[in-house]
């Protein structure tokens, strides 16, 4: 299931914190972000350095 802020209403949430969380919690396979680039790369890479396979578009156009 796809889970959706509301940052105006609740602020931005620590995704990296939250999509580690949902990691453990739903014992998923892979992780798949689309956001922003510097959002993106931060989660990718942090993901990636716990050993997640994780990924996000390439923003290199």
């Amino acid at each position: 299931n796809a889970v959706i802020f509301d940052i105006r209403r609740d602020g931005r949430p620590d995704l990296l914190r939250l999509v580690w969380k949902l990691y453990n919690l739903e014992k998923v396979e892979v992780v798949f972000i689309i956001s922003n680039p510097k959002l993106t790369r931060k989660v990718v890479y942090g993901l990636e350095s716990r050993g997640v396979p994780a990924f996000g578009p390439i923003w290199d156009s």
